[in-house]
């Protein structure tokens, strides 16, 4: 085989390996349409692709008519998997994603606390049986975390867990056990990855994505591609400055956006309190619900959290000029209360030539497990890209 030809069956591969993560599974005339190609290339790609086990080709349940059933390709028994791990307040999710964006296999393993020692530990005694159970079909373990993150996978800062300088994913190389590469990134900065390439950011050129709960964070992708930037901080919008008369941050400066819009600045708005809690999101729930019951002092908090959403948006589409600006967790939820308030302050807030703000805001398509599946991305798409021919 010349180089020509194997970059081409390569390519071919790829492509429809690529197609088949997107949509999790695919007809053969689907794949040639896709493809652009012949029939008869179709069959060799999906012959390549069965033959190593990337793919399984199923019939279709028969339909009563004439001719042959269509078949649908899945992803097949030995396509490769990631194993996501995602570390937040008070808890950590472990799940394996294979190809077709399907998570499986999920734990949630409470915390006894928050530092990096339970958090290590944890993840040292349950990783090995995870990988272990895949054996070279695991092509790594993806750690999100709530925290900057540098290139090396050092976590510099984490407030919400109160760490500082932590190489978490030089710890859980370190022993070698695992046999797999270990990658940590940032957990919205990672989500980003996922709503750019498959969820309410695609096909947008430039992509930002915005995560509310105990905190805010945030994610930049152009074409799909994550910006992290020199240090791997690109997206940590929660801490620019939004009110020099506020409150102290958690990172010890005064003013942070998140210290007006996440769900601890909402619930203090509604019944003042100075102290964070874990039910931080129950309380935001709680004051959404008094709103709709028609509380006032509830309305006016849900209001105001609002109106400081409007301001960093509007600030942010300065800066930024996204195409699609994707809102999640907290932020979704203040957003759906409140649309008014918040468009009418970012449009205050913004500069150049009017703009319908709601065709560039919308909603998260997975509020749940898009930095789960962005950490599996992360890892999943360079195989995808160059995956290893059959002999």
């Amino acid at each position: 085989m010349n180089n020509t030809t194997a970059s081409l069956r390569q390519s071919n591969l790829s492509r429809a390996l690529l197609l088949l993560h997107e949509r999790a599974e695919v007809t053969r005339a689907e794949l040639t349409s896709a493809l652009a190609v012949s029939r008869n290339t179709t069959a060799q790609v999906v012959g390549d692709l069965v033959a190593y086990g990337l793919v399984e080709e199923l019939d279709a349940p028969r339909t009563g008519r004439r001719g042959r059933p269509t078949t649908t390709l899945r992803p097949g028994p030995v396509s490769p998997v990631t194993v996501a791990c995602e570390v937040a307040p008070h808890q950590v999710r472990i799940g394996v994603v294979r190809i077709g964006r399907r998570l499986t296999d999920l734990q949630v393993h409470r915390l006894p606390d928050d530092s990096p020692q339970s958090v290590i530990k944890l993840l040292r005694d349950l990783l090995p049986a995870v990988v272990a159970r895949f054996a070279n079909r695991c092509v790594g373990v993806s750690v999100a975390i709530y925290g900057l993150v540098d290139p090396s996978g050092r976590v510099d800062i984490a407030a919400n867990l109160g760490w500082n300088g932590v190489p978490l994913q030089e710890e859980l190389s370190a022993t070698g056990s695992l046999g797999v590469p270990v990658v940590v990134g940032n957990d919205a900065s990672l989500a980003a990855l996922y709503e750019a390439r498959h969820g309410a950011g695609r096909h947008a050129g430039t992509c930002l994505y915005l995560y509310g709960a105990t905190g805010v964070g945030g994610g930049l992708t152009v074409d799909g591609r994550l910006m992290s930037g020199r240090h791997g901080y690109t997206g940590e919008v929660g801490h620019m400055l939004i009110n020099p008369q506020g409150r102290t941050c958690r990172c010890g400066r005064v003013g942070c956006w998140e210290t007006e819009v996440d769900w601890w600045a909402l619930r203090r708005r509604w019944k003042p309190i100075e102290d964070r809690g874990a039910d931080d999101e129950a309380a935001a729930r709680e004051v959404y619900e008094a709103a709709e019951r028609g509380d006032e002092r509830a309305i006016q908090s849900v209001r105001d959290t609002a109106a400081w959403l409007g301001e960093g948006l509007g600030s942010l589409l300065n800066v930024i000029d996204p195409d699609v600006i994707v809102l999640a967790g907290g932020l979704s939820s203040l957003y759906s209360a409140d649309p008014a308030t918040v468009l009418s302050h970012a449009l205050a807030r913004r500069i150049g030539r009017p703009v319908d703000l709601r065709e560039i805001l919308v909603v998260s398509s997975d509020q749940r497990d898009a930095a789960l599946l962005g950490a599996a991305e992360r890892l999943l798409q360079p195989v995808l890209e160059q995956p290893p021919l059959p002999e």
